[in-house]
Parts: structure tokens; sequence; C-alpha cells
């Protein structure tokens, strides 16, 4: 064979391996080709459905939906109940007396306190069966993170987005003690006074030169900001620092009705006769705030105007009651008898005011405190057309040839008393401070 021969065998050959070649390669990639077209027609379906979805259609992101639907007892067993809201965050109970039906019950009161969008950035509020060493309750702003999975043909698969915000956990303590909706109502409202007040006055937790303390006013060098660099002096110090107030102003100036309730104090003489009060751990009239010795809310100008103003466009109903002056006087009396055992001597002061809102239907009541504020306890509720004065001390009276007497324990040291006046439209005013030297 010479060599013009061989070329041409060659060449034959050539033109049947690659003929053959391309019959075994159309062979596999045919079938794949058409998979890959069935898939694509598949997935532009499922596009263009999507596409053309009127605006008015849910559209459920399952594996989404999974992941904010995880109950919290697979997160933590010791959570005896829970409770979603309507807006997505969770109502914990680890008290058995906290059941689903009560938490649910704690939020419609908790949605009672005035609130705006700050509402939607709650995160948790959890009831504990235990007290707590320092506080009834507490509130945190804590960084949030939360990984959605994009469950969609039109992304690669494992795709998602992750998204970043700050909210709020509310936790209240003693829940074992504190059973009912009404023992946990100004707790609850004064730490979603933090919420509120972080959302709005402290962002970024700026707190000196902020528009709250220019309003507030409180005197310099008393009030406090920096709670986290000593946890011990912030508790022994609780009532001065800013954010404290804040909370309480919210309490007085937005909280629920229920934060509004009035308690009929007794004091020792009317104790001694036989008279029972109804003991609650928080009163509107007795225990409104923790700082006593700075003005009640309703006492600084422009300060519900300040509150409302970020969630409302509609001015507030202002009070139609004018803040009075009045002062206290206090009088030392004495009371003798004379027993089997010998003579007995006690000591008793009356301490009294004026009906200032005579005929307006106010409800008095007078209330203690040490020099520095601190230890408040209510002493008695005077309503209208009653005397206006309430004793402290050890009071007594003989019958039947006996004695009878009982006393408290105000007498003692130095004491602030002032009087709070509690008006039919809610507004809360007080008396001067009066300070006296037992």
């Amino acid at each position: 064979m010479n060599n013009k021969d061989k070329r041409e065998f060659f060449a034959v050959l050539l033109v049947l391996f690659c003929c053959l070649s391309l019959t075994v390669y159309l062979h596999i990639q045919i079938p794949i080709l058409e998979n890959n077209l069935k898939l694509k027609q598949e997935n532009k379906v499922t596009i263009d459905r999507f596409i053309n979805l009127h605006q008015s259609n849910e559209i459920l992101n399952t594996r989404a939906l999974a992941t904010l639907d995880k109950e919290e007892t697979e997160i933590d067993p010791d959570i005896k109940y829970s409770y979603r809201t309507e807006e997505g965050f969770k109502m914990i109970s680890y008290s058995d007396a906290w059941t689903t039906d009560k938490l649910k019950d704690l939020y419609d009161e908790l949605k009672l306190n005035k609130h705006g969008e700050e509402f939607e950035l709650l995160s948790k509020v959890i009831v504990y069966a235990q007290p707590d060493s320092y506080a009834a309750g507490d509130q945190q702003t804590l960084l949030e993170s939360l990984h959605i999975v994009i469950d969609f043909p039109a992304f690669p698969k494992g795709s998602g987005i992750t998204f970043y915000r700050s909210s709020g956990k509310i936790q209240l303590f003693n829940g074992d003690k504190y059973t009912e909706v009404s023992q946990m109502a100004h707790v609850l409202s004064h730490e979603y006074g933090h919420h509120y007040t972080f959302y709005y006055f402290f962002k970024n937790n700026k707190l000196h030169g902020t528009d709250y303390e220019k309003i507030r006013n409180v005197e310099v060098g008393k009030v406090m900001y920096d709670w986290h660099k000593d946890y011990t002096y912030y508790q022994n110090n609780h009532q001065w620092y800013l954010i404290e107030m804040a909370a309480e102003d919210y309490v007085q100036l937005m909280g629920s009705p229920m934060t509004k309730n009035i308690v009929k104090y007794i004091d020792v003489n009317q104790s001694l006769h036989g008279a029972k009060v109804n003991y609650q751990w928080h009163s509107y009239n007795g225990t409104i705030q923790e700082n006593i010795l700075i003005p009640f809310a309703d006492e600084v100008p422009g300060l519900a105007e300040y509150y409302n103003q970020f969630i409302s466009d509609e001015p507030i109903t202002k009070t139609t009651y004018e803040r009075k002056s009045f002062d206290l006087q206090i009088t030392k009396g004495t009371s003798h008898h004379d027993a089997m055992s010998g003579s007995l001597d006690f000591t008793n002061y009356k301490i009294s005011w004026d009906d200032i809102y005579k005929n307006d239907g106010a409800i008095y009541t007078l209330v203690c405190c040490d020099e520095n504020g601190g230890n408040l306890f209510p002493i008695k509720t005077v309503y209208a057309n009653q005397a206006m004065n309430a004793y402290i001390g050890t009071v007594s009276y003989e019958s039947a040839n006996k004695v009878y007497w009982s006393y408290d324990t105000f007498a003692q040291g130095t004491k602030n008393f002032f009087v709070t006046v509690v008006l039919p439209d809610g507004t809360i005013y007080k008396s001067n401070i009066l300070t006296y030297k037992f």
C-alpha cells in the first residue's frame, strides 16, 4: 500500500470514529438535555406563577415559618407554658400558676399600656416562679439575629437572609406568689416603660442632655446615668437613676387602667378599732413612684405631651384641676392609763391637712418615707367628707376595765410625710413634704 492509499485509509477510519463518538455522545446527552429542558420549563411555570400572583395573595415560606414557630419547650424543657401573641413575640411561664390562659390575660393587660410601633420590637415576656434578689422585674434590650432560609427555585439551594434587630425582653419574678394579673400590672407597666423610653428617648443609650432630661428638670448632681458601672450602687440608689424616673413617669402618664388602682389604707388608730386593709403590692395613691422627693409626672409641665408625641398626633386631654400647694401639720399627743401592772403612758402623733379640693371628690393618702426617700409606706387613705388626719405612734383606749393599745414604727428617727391627691380624672398631685425628727 503506497502512501496515498494509507492516507485515504486513515481518513476513512477517522471519519468512522467521529461518527461513532457523535452517536455515543448524542445517546448520552439527549436524555440529559431533555430532562434539563423539562426542569427549566417546570421552574419557568413556577416562577411565572409567582410573578403573576396578585399582591393580595399570601405567600408562605414554610421553612421560615418552621423556624419562627419552633416551640419554646423544645429550647428549654423547664418552661411550663407559652403563648404566642398576635405580634409574634412569646409570653413564657416557668410557673405552674401562670397557665396559657393567664399568659393571654397578661398579654391583654400589656396592650392596655399606651404604645406605638415599639410594641412590635418586643421579643419575650417571661414570668419566673421564684423571686429575684434585687428586683420584681427587669427589662433588657438585645440584638437578635434571625436566619430565614429561602426555599425558592430561582435561588441556589440553601440560600437565606439574616435579619438583625434590637428587641426588648421583659422578665417578671415571683410568679408563684403573685398569681393574678392585677398583682403584676404595675411591674409590667414599669418594665414596658423602659422598653418605650429606650426606643424613643434614649437611643444608643444616650441619656445625658436628652430632651427628657431637660423637661424632667431634675436637680443637677442628684440624677445618675451609668447603671452598668456598679450594679450594687445602682440597686441602692435605684430611684435617682434617670432611666428609672422615665419608667415611673411612663406608668403614671401611659399606664393601663389597672395601674391606677386605689387602695384604702388604714392607720394605727383604725386598726386598733378593728378596721382591715386589703393589702396590694402597688397602688396609684400609695406607691405611685419610687422617688417621692421629685415631682410627680402630672406636676411637670410638658412631660405628658412629650411622652404622647411619639405615638399620636392628637393633643392630649389636659386636666381640669389646677395644682394647689398645701402643708401638713403634726401634733404630739399622749395617753395615760392606770393599770394593775402600773402606769401606762403612750405617745402618738396626729398629722392633719386641709381639704383643698373640697367638693371635687378627691382621694387623699398620707405617705411616709425615710429622709433619703427610701422605705416608702402608705399610712392612711381619706375620702371626701371625712376628717383630714391620720395617727402614728401608739394609740390606746379603755373599755370594761381593760386597756387596749396598738402601735406602728413610723415615729422613729427622721421621716418625710406627704399626702397624695388623686382627682376624678386620674390626675395625681402631692402636698409639700413635711420632714420631722422624732
